[in-house]
């Protein structure tokens, strides 16, 4: 005996627009949830520890929401199409590197070689950050 199913038409679209409205809602959340726990940190350093664990909270804290920021912006627009997706990660490879140094020299570098390692990947992602940003000039 055969069994027939009716033909189901899938757009590839769909999907691409369902995909994108998940990790979209995913990575705003991720930001909202960051902002609460960055002042909820930030006004517990205040009144617990004083005003050099405050400065460190907030830094620490709002760098990393520039990250998520740059994740969100790198993925908003791959699924536009617009192309300029790596300009984006590159960016947030960068600030996400750069928060991790001013960490560092907060809480104190057990070597110099760590932050030179550190200074050195900016470096090399800062330069490919220009070209990449010249490329997408045209130049």
């Amino acid at each position: 005996m055969k069994v027939s199913f009716p033909k189901l038409k899938f757009d590839d679209k769909i999907l691409f627009r369902i995909i994108g409205i998940v990790v979209r809602a995913i990575l705003i959340v991720g930001i909202i949830t960051q902002i609460g726990i960055t002042i909820f940190l930030t006004v517990s350093s205040l009144i617990i520890s004083g005003p050099v664990a405050l400065v460190t909270t907030a830094i620490e804290n709002a760098l990393l929401i520039i990250v998520l920021l740059e994740i969100y912006l790198a993925v908003e627009d791959y699924l536009s199409g617009k192309g300029r997706t790596a300009s984006y990660v590159i960016d947030a490879s960068i600030s996400f590197i750069v928060r991790e140094i001013i960490i560092d020299v907060f809480n104190g570098v057990d070597s110099n070689t760590t932050l030179l390692v550190l200074a050195g990947i900016v470096a090399i992602l800062s330069f490919s950050r220009f070209l990449t940003s010249r490329a997408e000039k045209g130049i």
